[in-house]
């Protein structure tokens, strides 16, 4: 389904970086400084040309239910979480590409992850959705990526190559 609006916040980019995600029983151990890690960046990041330090300059989002914590990241973590007491399930960790809506949306918009997923059903190329307050990235399997760019254009989204663009 083409996007729900013309607007450019409905832009979207392919991100440059491969992301990972980590899935974590919610009950394993781990040092407390984990998270403070995590969201303290030390490694900085390569944005609009050129190399942004400091906490936030790469992307981590950590969701914790009952039963796991999802880690995705635009970096591999492995030796972080080894250092901080995670015994990583190699099947629990698997590279992806990432589509990002420019934003910020209006939160009157309706459908938008509908129909930014619907050319990627109708294809057969999964997700993993991430949504903030400002906007939303879709992380497609790294060997589909070009696939999925392909079926979005073909249903009328525009990509964009703006490095400012998405955050």
């Amino acid at each position: 389904m083409p996007p729900p609006s013309p607007s450019s916040a409905l832009y979207l980019k392919l991100l440059p970086k491969t992301f990972y995600v980590y899935q974590i029983p919610s009950d394993a151990s781990y040092s407390s400084g984990l998270f403070d890690h995590l969201m303290n960046d030390t490694h900085g990041a390569v944005r609009g040309g050129g190399r942004t330090a400091g906490p936030f300059a790469r992307f981590v989002s950590i969701t914790r239910t009952r039963d796991e914590i999802s880690i995705v990241v635009d970096e591999s973590i492995d030796a972080e979480l080894s250092r901080h007491g995670v015994r990583l399930d190699p099947s629990k960790k698997s590279p992806w590409r990432c589509v990002a809506v420019n934003g910020p949306m209006e939160f009157s918009l309706i459908g938008v992850l509908c129909d930014l997923t619907t050319p990627l059903k109708l294809v057969g190329i999964s997700i993993f959705a991430i949504s903030t307050w400002n906007t939303d990235y879709l992380l497609v399997p790294y060997d589909k990526a070009e696939d999925a760019v392909q079926a979005l254009k073909n249903d009328s989204w525009t990509f964009t190559d703006d490095v400012n663009a998405v955050a």
